[in-house]
This record gives structure tokens, sequence and C-alpha cells, in this order.
């Protein structure tokens, strides 16, 4: 099979990240994979594309076998979205990764559809210490929907405590716009592992965005048991759920002061038990299985 992506190797982009563990999952699953995105190989039978609008040409264009279309990022929340739907339509399988995106598809395109949360893999022993329990963390790519300023602006009047961002500056000015605030810092970005450690030492995990797929982020914060405050928009939504206590509204970042100074928030331990590798291996595979029977079965 290949597995698509418009993020290069090398990149932390949140793509790359999903089909970097997907590549992982599916060949310790037994299945044979390319993983890519450049041109797909002529010798597979299946294509999953990640992100449906940055995937359209290759999903269009191949004529070998079934194609999934995975919705991430701005898929169904942003300025393409027609041209995302008209592409889940021509698709034979749709991946969603937090289960409220199927409120925004039809019903023939719900029928084709599944969910299948993010999983976590952890370094042994890593887990939310909060040695640091006055620093407030940020991990995204610097970029709008990412909302960078939501908290040093929510700093300036919750003087105990700190914050830090973690994420390279995708979108040019916002590093700059990050410079000067008074008990913040932001500091690029860091490895995966080093990432990990400064998010265990946080006091708490911010996701101020104002549009997310379903945030890796956000799913290790939940796997380390962080506190957690989180944008009230679909994409956290859908993963944290309708009983998480610690969301604010997304441009209001004197709701996100408040929280700060209130308690903390933790994700419940039944979607911790979700979010394991195992379980997502699991629905891939079934997913991959399922469409070659229904081939099978249409020969």
């Amino acid at each position: 099979m290949c597995l698509w992506t418009p993020a290069p190797r090398g990149s932390a982009r949140g793509n790359r990240i999903t089909s970097n563990r997907w590549s992982k999952l599916l060949r310790r699953e037994g299945f044979g994979v390319q993983h890519t995105s450049l041109r797909p190989q002529s010798n597979t039978d299946v294509l999953i594309g990640l992100h449906a609008v940055y995937a359209r040409d290759v999903l269009l264009a191949w004529d070998r076998g079934p194609r999934v279309a995975v919705v991430t990022g701005t898929d169904l929340r942003g300025s393409s979205k027609d041209l995302a739907l008209d592409t889940l339509r021509q698709v034979e399988a749709i991946v969603v990764l937090q289960p409220l995106d199927l409120l925004e598809l039809d019903a023939s395109l719900v029928q084709k559809s599944r969910v299948i949360l993010p999983s976590v893999e952890l370094p042994v022993g890593l887990a939310w210490r909060g040695h640091d329990s006055t620093t407030a963390c940020c991990v995204g790519h610097l970029r709008e929907v990412k909302n960078p300023l939501s908290l040093p602006t929510a700093l300036i009047t919750v003087r105990k405590w700190k914050g830090i961002h973690l994420g390279a500056e995708l979108e040019p000015g916002w590093g700059e716009k990050l410079q000067g605030w008074e008990r913040f810092k932001w500091l690029g970005e860091l490895s995966r592992a080093r990432t990990l450690r400064r998010m265990s030492l946080s006091g708490c995990f911010v996701i101020p965005s104002f549009v997310e797929g379903c945030s890796n982020a956000l799913c290790e914060a939940v796997a380390l048991g962080m506190p957690i405050i989180a944008s009230d928009i679909p994409g956290n939504r859908g993963l944290l759920g309708d009983d998480f206590r610690g969301y604010f509204p997304a441009r209001e970042p004197e709701a996100l002061a408040s929280l700060l100074s209130g308690p903390k928030h933790f994700a419940n331990q039944g979607l911790t038990n979700q979010l394991r590798p195992v379980r997502e291996a699991k629905a891939l595979a079934n997913l991959i299985c399922d469409l070659f029977e229904k081939r099978f079965n249409e020969c």
C-alpha cells in the first residue's frame, strides 16, 4: 500500500507525525508500506492520503485500487472545505481522527467513514511530574490558526504563571510577535523527546487553537496525564468530550486567564486507554482488510 502525506521526510508537522506512526503500526501488522510525500509507486494497491485537500490530486489520479482519504487539519473547517468534501465523495473510504468531524459530513459520506483516534507511544517511564508547577506549556507550529498570542496575553493578568511555546515558525512574523512578553518564552522547535520532557515538567498544557483536526500534542498531553486547558473547538471537544471542564472560548484570552487561576482539569482515564497504539493498529488493519474484502466481493 501507499501512505501519502503532504509533509516531507524530516518534517515535524502533524500530518507527518501521523503518517510516521501509521507507517510503523501498519508494518507491525504485516503490511508492506510505501511511505512518501512524492509520487506513489505503481506496484501498490491501496492508497491512503492524509489531508483531503492536499492529497486531492494524488487520490483522484489513483486508479489501481481503493483510496482512503484521511480528514486532517483544516479540511472541514477552512476555506477549502468544499474542495475537501468533493474529494471525500470520490474516494472509497474516509478516516476521521475524532468523532465530531462526522457531523460535518452528509449521510452518504458517514456510511463510508470510520473514526480512528490517534495513539501515543511514550518513552518508558515518562509521565507528568509538574515540577515546574507554574509554567503553562503550548506546543504547535506558529500559524494563525494555532492562536499563538492567546497564552502570552492571558499571562498579563495571571502573574503567578509563566508560559513557554514549543514549535517552529511556519507563517512568517509569528516568531517576532512572540518576543518581548513578560514571563513568556518561545523556545522554537525541539526534538520530540525534549518536547515531551518539557511537557512532563510543566504545570499544565494549553491548546488555544482556532482550528484543529485532532492535535497530536493534545493526545500526548492526555497520555502523559497532564492537566489541560483547551479552546472550545470541535477538534478538541471531539477528543476530550463534553464532560471535560477545562474549555475556554478560543478568542477570549481572559477566559484562559481565569482557567489558569482556577483548579486543574484532567482528561478521564478512559480516554487515555483509547489512545494506546494497539487500538490504533487494529483499527487501521481492520480498515485495510475490509477494503480488500469488499474489492474481492465485487470482482
